[in-house]
């Protein structure tokens, strides 16, 4: 049974995931503080457990085939590395492909968030039948200080 896949929204301030049917349709959704402060390490474990949560919906068990992940800023999509991160402070040369697929049995895919944010409008969403279209995303910001 391949239920579809489980994306990942990693934002400055929070991280969300879901459950993707091959359809498209949302399955289940999870969010929760990124907690940037925290560290790394902790984001990490973060996404972590959020995929196990995914995981172990009844419905879910053998059928995920793939995570994919948005992550904002630069990638070096061939390493696997966030080269640099606006919304996370400290997040330059970050291994991110390495440490969850350490954890994790099935493969990861890494996108940088608008890109895969505008990838996802053009299979579901409002440009879904547009040959052309311009994707415009707002994220949110910490107050200086």
């Amino acid at each position: 049974m391949d239920v579809g896949v489980i994306g990942i929204d990693l934002g400055g301030t929070f991280i969300k995931a879901a459950i993707v049917s091959r359809r498209g349709k949302v399955l289940a959704r999870l969010k929760r503080p990124t907690g940037a402060c925290l560290g790394k390490e902790q984001i990490v474990d973060n996404i972590f457990s959020m995929i196990r949560t995914l995981e172990t919906y009844p419905f879910s068990r053998g059928g995920i085939s793939a995570v994919g992940m948005g992550i904002p800023g630069a990638i070096n999509f061939p390493k696997g590395v966030i080269s640099t991160s606006p919304n996370l402070p400290g997040w330059e040369n970050i291994p991110i492909r390495k440490m969850l697929s350490q954890r994790i049995e099935i493969p990861l895919y890494l996108e940088n968030d608008a890109n895969a944010a505008a990838l996802g409008e053009k299979w579901m969403g409002a440009a879904k039948d547009a040959q052309d279209f311009c994707f415009i995303t707002l994220g949110t910001l910490d107050p200086p200080g």
